[in-house]
């Protein structure tokens, strides 16, 4: 699945990798991922996200508090949560149905917005993100852009 992905959306996961290593988790889940997405200050998802308020420091914080922090040092590979792997999943199907060639980081977006994915749904339910609201605005986001790029 990564072959598809643009290099924004690989640089998402890499971010998101970081922040569960950051707070000693031994896993990437959904919450990973929003922070992930949160780190690029100019693509289609993070633009959203702050259109809503919800920056990195917030978004960090709200996961710190909801599912805490360790000085456990996470194992060298972090496996992604099963509702971690539906989101990527969700956001392929997005490049899908958009008829995308690769995936990007709005793609990523639109995948966490798909579902009541745990921890990232109730953080973005607290910062007044409105699912059907925030898709429209990511759509037209990824619209403005034009095609993605491939991934080198």
């Amino acid at each position: 699945m990564f072959e598809r992905f643009a290099a924004g959306a690989r640089l998402a996961v890499v971010h998101a990798q970081e922040e569960s290593r950051s707070l000693g988790h031994d896993r990437i889940g959904v919450e990973h991922l929003l922070l992930g997405l949160l780190h690029d200050d100019t693509g289609p998802a993070d633009v959203v996200l702050r259109s809503f308020g919800l920056t990195l420091p917030a978004g960090r914080s709200a996961v710190a508090a909801a599912v805490g922090a360790t000085e456990h040092t996470p194992p060298r590979h972090l496996p992604f949560t099963p509702p971690a792997k539906r989101v990527l999943e969700k956001s392929l199907h997005a490049a899908q149905r958009l008829h995308h060639t690769f995936l990007g980081p709005g793609h990523l977006l639109l995948g966490l917005l798909g579902g009541d994915e745990g921890v990232a749904a109730d953080i973005l339910a607290r910062h007044g993100v409105d699912p059907e609201d925030a898709g429209r605005r990511v759509l037209a986001a990824i619209a403005g852009r034009g095609k993605l790029r491939p991934p080198r």
